[in-house]
């Protein structure tokens, strides 16, 4: 997948010169998974898309990065708002932060975390 640098996006208008998020230059790859980056593919933002077009090495650092900035508000919205957590790079984060960090009533609830290999991209 050609990724698009900051500054192409167009479901965003910005004229910043940096990244209001990952703080990379016009021109410059976002850092994976930073919201503002659009898929190539659909041309929605990356991290809520279906497309899974990154690299394997590059999704695999976005669902890591997404997940450390998630907290248990954000990943219980998405668990209440979808039947499976696994179709964006934001869904897979949430699942590796319930996998991680939620609560045993909180797997429970969910039907437990989908376990590494949905991960691998």
């Amino acid at each position: 997948m050609k990724r698009t640098v900051f500054g192409q996006e167009q479901w965003i208008e910005t004229d910043k010169a940096t990244c209001p998020v990952c703080k990379v230059e016009r021109g410059q790859l976002h850092d994976p998974g930073c919201p503002v980056e659009q898929c190539s593919e659909c041309g929605g933002q990356l991290v809520k898309c279906s497309c899974m077009e990154l690299s394997a090495e590059d999704g695999l650092k976005a669902i890591q990065n997404i997940s450390q900035i998630l907290n248990q508000d954000d990943v219980t919205e998405l668990i209440q708002n979808t039947i499976f957590l696994g179709r964006s790079y934001l869904e897979k984060a949430a699942d590796l932060w319930l996998m991680r960090n939620g609560s045993a009533e909180m797997k429970k609830a969910h039907g437990g975390p989908v376990g590494i290999s949905a991960y691998m991209i």
